[in-house]
């Protein structure tokens, strides 16, 4: 039953996989680029350079599920692309209402290969992320294009030499070249999930259904930060209610311990050192307990991303709260439109709900 495995996920805590090894790694390699802008006066350049080895680090995910270098080479590249015309698609007022919907139900469709599922569901991530920040023109777009590549092909190279370490330390190094080749035998033709009848259609459909309508919220109610809720619609949204809800309550217990934390950071400081240094902090705990506990990661994700924006948007305390509401929001409209296909799928008769 779902509900056991709810509260599984928000109380048990598996330690032994907090690794600080990988987590003091991938923190430095991601906050590098962010300081490196900093002291040279290219602080938009560097944030969004950090934006995006942030994205690629969870694009590769952990253990042996870990996603092949050369998948990351080709997510170096799609995904910056994605923060780019997410960021067009800012420009064009309420017609991104649709725009973000159509796009977003493109890039998921792409989850039935299993290789690739992780770089389109990251890259929707960054297609919002780039339609709701603040600075939506052509020549944002670029910017934001060249800075999140840097990055990403930066905390490649980091990754690189952190496997090659592992690999010259461990026996078992060969386990996920043969799991990348198991995933290429799992490739799933993209025609064959053009079907009703398919739940990788069905999934990036109510997804793309719901985050137009989150956008239209966000934007009509003239939230800051919109983008958290069509963010959390993304992540949210499972193949059934029971998970769809399972999922929405572990990010909004995450996001509320977390967004309280991020509160008294930007309430006390406005120093961009000691924010440098809480942001680090921040990334060391959540890369280090990205297995440990979900809604534990959100605790820190959350702040993390809230003071990373902050130090290029500053924005009144109350904006971390804010967040709470937006994925609140975003949660009961994924929750919403999981039940509605569901109920759409009974009474059509085609194929079986989501489950």
């Amino acid at each position: 039953m779902w509900v056991s495995g709810l509260l599984h996920d928000l109380t048990v805590f598996e330690w032994s996989k907090f690794d600080i090894v990988a987590g003091l790694g991938a923190a430095a390699f991601v906050v590098a680029p962010l300081l490196a802008g900093a002291a040279t006066g290219y602080l938009a350049q560097g944030l969004f350079a950090t934006i995006g080895a942030n994205f690629l680090v969870n694009t590769e995910g952990s253990g042996p599920t870990a996603a092949r270098l050369r998948v990351l080479a080709v997510a170096c590249v799609i995904e910056p692309a994605s923060l780019a015309l997410g960021t067009l698609i800012g420009t064009t007022g309420f017609i991104a209402v649709p725009l973000v919907g159509l796009t977003v139900f493109a890039l998921l469709m792409g989850r039935g290969s299993a290789s690739w599922k992780q770089v389109v569901l990251v890259s929707a991530l960054a297609l919002v992320a780039g339609a709701g920040l603040p600075g939506a023109s052509v020549s944002d777009a670029a910017e934001r294009l060249w800075a999140a590549m840097v990055g990403d092909f930066w905390i490649l190279l980091g990754l690189a030499i952190l496997r090659l370490s592992r690999h010259s330390r461990s026996e078992g190094a060969g386990a996920p070249e043969a799991h990348g080749t198991q995933s290429l035998r799992q490739v799933h033709p993209l025609l064959s999930d053009l079907s009703v009848e398919s739940e990788v259609f069905r999934q990036a459909l109510v997804a793309g259904l719901a985050c137009s309508v989150g956008l239209a919220l966000g934007l009509s109610l003239g939230l800051p930060r919109d983008i958290w809720i069509i963010m959390t619609i993304i992540i949210a949204i499972r193949p059934g209610i029971g998970p769809t809800i399972d999922s929405t309550v572990i990010l909004i217990t995450g996001t509320g311990i977390g967004a309280v934390i991020a509160a008294f950071v930007t309430l006390g400081t406005a120093s961009l050192e000691v924010l440098g240094v809480l942001l680090f902090g921040f990334a060391l705990v959540m890369y280090s307990s990205r297995l440990v506990n979900q809604a534990l990661y959100q605790a820190f994700f959350t702040p993390f991303l809230i003071v990373l924006l902050n130090i290029l948007y500053p924005g009144d305390w109350w904006f971390a709260l804010v967040r709470i509401a937006d994925v609140t929001i975003g949660g009961l409209v994924a929750i919403a439109a999981v039940y509605l296909l569901s109920l759409e799928f009974k009474s059509s008769g085609s194929g079986s709900p989501p489950s």
